[in-house]
């Protein structure tokens, strides 16, 4: 096998030489079928001839990882190269025979023969001393390099990154929002605008730990680096940088703290749940004697209180489920009427004194098969938004349509109510974690949350209507009807 410099001995081939560019051809398993001095020199050989036809590429990725790992990295590469159909950057830490490591890009372009045979056709080069401390500090972490354009339009990532993190290829990803790709759109939308905000300053680097989402819906954490674009008059016209894969042993070490947390706060909730279950119960007794106007104002005000603790601690589990990913739907069937009218008594002592609940629901002519639990914990959540800023006037819980569609119906509901109504800056704030429109009423802020994402989770979804008074939100839900009246 000749080297460049046997056959060629133009200006060309001399600045190949100088400059140390190892010159090769490879074939679809990776065995080396051409290499010229250069090449060999930085593999660790001294002659193109120990290696042309005899060595694989891949024998040279990082000696770390075992041979069956880096031919089957090669084959994926190959994949991506080819599906990205232009010249391609790789950077590599490559291992010499001769024992010293290399920070370097392999860079060519995949090719067929008259065969439809696959090959590649390329070059090495090393890296600067600067490229190789960068090159050595995210060795062996998926990244990938992105670009947006406004506030979230994505006008470049690198194919190398989207297939490997995202699991699909750069044209699936380019011309989207971003915010499409987070594990939770609603807290996209937040931290967009906290970015976008801090990075309106120019000199501004944010980095973030974030959960996103692939093509396959799995969920993935990130840490995100990125800095803004700027016209010349130093207006915020993009970003620009960096999303590094949390390793698999950190994200499992997250993942079993997190876990740890989730057990904690579930057995104690199964305590703290058992004893207010009895502490409603005893109140519902006492209710129903005779008591004074003070007393009863005292018992409504316990009662009121021991729910809002079982809310609360049922919130707490559920955003835990949310964000671990690990939220189930369990369905069985159930009466809509019936499940409505128990949430509206539960919300019913919780009401200010003198607003009415209107409760506008009526009996299907079949049972329902989903997720009651589920859809208990959304009305419930809406109803205690209402009856929290209610002072006047009504709450209503109603059903708008039933939109039958055979062996399934699309149910509407929605919860309205005479309070003060939501801001007109607060509308896209509402379904974001721990928002709260005023700091002098109780709650987390998850309960809207919340039932935004379990909405999602069961193939529907919450809006807020518009009110020429007070707020009403609408919940739509898919449900199938029972076998037996189908």
């Amino acid at each position: 096998m000749s080297s460049v410099s046997d056959m060629d001995t133009s200006p060309e081939a001399e600045l190949i030489e100088i400059l140390g560019i190892g010159l090769l051809k490879l074939d679809e398993i990776g065995l080396i079928l051409f290499i010229n001095d250069s090449g060999a020199y930085l593999l660790g050989f001294d002659s193109p001839r120990e290696i042309a036809g005899k060595r694989y590429i891949w024998e040279f990725f990082w000696k770390e990882k075992d041979i069956e790992e880096r031919k089957a990295f090669y084959g994926k590469l190959l994949d991506i190269a080819e599906a990205e159909g232009d010249l391609f950057d790789f950077a590599c830490i490559f291992s010499s025979k001769k024992g010293s490591d290399f920070c370097g890009i392999l860079r060519g372009k995949v090719l067929r023969d008259e065969h439809q045979r696959r090959f590649l056709s390329g070059a090495i080069f090393k890296l600067s001393k600067e490229e190789e401390i960068y090159m050595r500090v995210f060795r062996g972490l998926p990244t990938a390099i992105f670009e947006i354009e406004g506030e979230s339009k994505l006008v470049f990532i690198n194919e190398f990154g989207a297939r490997e993190l995202f699991g699909c290829s750069a044209k699936d990803m380019i011309g989207k929002d971003v915010r499409d790709f987070y594990a939770d759109r609603d807290f996209a939308k937040k931290i967009t605008g906290e970015i976008v905000k801090i990075l309106s300053r120019e000199g501004k680097l944010r980095m973030d730990r974030l959960l996103l989402r692939r093509a396959d819906g799995e969920f993935f954490w990130v840490t995100s680096l990125v800095k803004g674009i700027y016209d010349k008059d130093g207006k915020l016209i993009g970003r620009e940088g960096m999303l590094i894969k949390v390793g698999d042993y950190e994200a499992s070490q997250g993942s079993a703290l997190f876990e740890h947390y989730r057990g904690l706060l579930r057995t104690i909730g199964h305590d703290i749940r058992s004893l207010s279950s009895s502490i409603i119960g005893f109140l519902s007794v006492l209710r129903d004697t005779e008591l004074d106007e003070f007393q009863r104002d005292l018992v409504d005000k316990a009662f009121s209180g021991a729910q809002h603790l079982t809310e609360l601690l049922d919130n707490l589990l559920s955003s835990f489920s949310l964000q671990s990913g690990k939220m189930e739907l369990i369905e069985t069937p159930f009466d809509l009427k019936e499940a409505l009218e128990e949430v509206a008594v539960l919300i019913s002592p919780r009401l200010r004194e003198g607003v009415e609940l209107r409760v506008k629901v009526r009996k299907l002519p079949y049972r329902l098969v989903g997720d009651s639990y589920k859809l208990k914990q959304i009305v419930l959540n809406l109803l205690s938004n209402s009856a929290k800023f209610t002072e006047s006037g009504f709450v209503e819980l109603a059903i708008d349509e039933i939109l039958d569609e055979g062996n399934s119906v699309r149910v509407l509901i929605h919860v309205k109510d005479t309070g003060p109504g939501i801001p007109e800056d607060k509308r896209e704030e509402i379904f974001m974690p721990f928002s709260r429109l005023s700091s002098s009423h109780e709650g987390t802020g998850l309960g809207l949350y919340i039932s935004k994402s379990m909405a999602l989770l069961m193939g529907g979804d919450i809006w807020l209507g518009d009110s020429k008074e007070g707020a009403i939100f609408y919940l739509r839900l898919p449900f199938k009807k029972e076998k037996s009246v189908i």
